[in-house]
């Protein structure tokens, strides 16, 4: 028998290409906002999750900004 599984190619295409343009795209102010996100996340009661990603670039751009003044 076959691990063929119709149902799974969607997902398994998805995956592959949603990680390549990822790899391919990220940047520094990114990764800075996903981290800040994870934190937000962390400590944000539900109805706030909207404004979320609009504050964790600003934490990544206040990062980026420290990391210019450090040099």
């Amino acid at each position: 028998m076959s691990d063929f599984n119709e149902q799974k190619i969607p997902q398994q295409l998805a995956s592959y290409y949603l990680t390549q343009t990822i790899v391919e795209t990220i940047s520094m102010r990114d990764q800075f906002a996903m981290a800040a996100l994870t934190g937000l996340i962390s400590r944000a009661p539900d109805f706030m999750f909207p404004d979320l990603p609009q504050k964790a670039y600003r934490f990544a751009d206040a990062m980026l900004e420290a990391r210019k003044e450090k040099k």
